[in-house]
C-alpha cells in the first residue's frame, strides 16, 4: 500500500493560502527558473481547487496582503542576535529546511543564492574524486533545482524553542546535515551568550556535551549504542 498523508484544514484557511499563491504567482520574477516553476506549480494548484469548487471569492480578498511567509528578501541584511530570542543566518539544503521547517515554534525563510552551491555528505568529503564527481552529478540536475541544493535560511525564534529543536535534531536518529547545523548554532548560541554575561549561559552549557541523550532533562527510550551519533562526529 502507497504511503499517504492526510493534512486537515478549515475552508477559510485553503482560500488564505491560495490567495498567498496568487500574490507569489502575481509578483514572480519570470526569468528567474525557480520562481517560473514554482509559479506553473501554485498555478495548477489554484486551478485544480477551481475545479472541485473550493475556492471562495470573497475569502480571497488578503485585505491584509499576507504572504508565503518563508520566501524572504535581503536575508543578508539581517543581523544576527543570540539572547532570550535569537536570530542566525546560514546555508542548508532544501532537505535540511524542509526538516527544519517543522518546527513550527521557530520562524524560517529562504533566499536563493545569486550562484548555486551544494551540500557535499561529510563521508565523501575527504576524497576529491567522489567530491568532483558528486557536484558534477548535481551540475547535470542543477535545473531542477536537487534537494542537495543550497539556500541562505534565516532562523528566529525564542531560546526555549530553539532548546526543544536541539532535543529532536541533536541525536543518531535525526537527518545528518540539520544535525550538524544544530549543533553548530548551539555552539555559536553558547559563545555569544558567555561573552556577553548572559544569565542563560549556565544553562545552554547543560546542552553542549553531546547528543540529546546527555541532556539532563531528557531521557531517550531507545539506545543507539552509536558512540559517533552520541558525541555528534558522525558521517553517515
Amino acid at each position: 500500500m502507497p504511503t499517504q498523508m492526510i493534512y486537515s484544514t478549515s475552508l477559510r484557511q485553503i482560500n488564505y493560502i491560495a490567495s498567498w499563491m496568487q500574490n507569489y504567482i502575481e509578483n514572480a520574477d519570470m526569468n528567474n527558473a525557480f520562481e517560473r516553476k514554482l509559479s506553473s506549480s501554485m498555478q495548477e494548484l489554484l486551478e485544480g481547487l477551481a475545479d472541485v469548487n473550493v475556492l471562495e471569492e470573497g475569502l480571497l480578498k488578503n485585505e491584509k496582503y499576507r504572504s508565503l511567509s518563508i520566501f524572504g528578501k535581503d536575508l543578508d541584511r539581517k543581523e544576527e542576535h543570540f539572547g532570550d530570542v535569537y536570530s542566525t543566518l546560514y546555508k542548508g539544503s532544501f532537505a535540511q529546511l524542509a526538516q527544519a521547517h517543522r518546527h513550527r515554534t521557530l520562524d524560517y525563510q529562504m533566499e536563493m543564492l545569486n550562484e548555486k552551491e551544494y551540500f557535499v555528505p561529510p563521508i565523501i568529503a575527504d576524497d576529491q574524486m567522489l567530491v568532483d564527481e558528486w557536484l558534477g552529478d548535481m551540475q547535470i540536475v542543477r535545473g531542477v533545482n536537487p534537494q542537495g541544493e543550497l539556500v541562505k535560511i534565516s532562523e528566529v525564534g525564542k531560546y526555549d524553542d530553539f532548546i526543544l529543536k536541539c532535543k529532536e535534531r541533536l541525536c543518531t536518529a535525526a537527518q545528518l546535515e540539520i544535525m550538524l547545523q544544530t549543533r553548530e548554532t548551539l555552539l555559536r548560541y553558547k559563545k555569544a551568550l558567555e561573552d556577553s554575561n548572559s544569565p542563560l549561559a549556565k544553562d545552554i552549557e547543560k546542552y553542549s556535551h553531546g547528543a540529546r541523550c546527555t541532556f539532563p532533562d531528557f531521557n531517550c527510550s531507545s539506545d543507539c549504542k552509536f558512540a559517533e551519533g552520541k558525541t555528534l562526529i558522525r558521517k553517515i
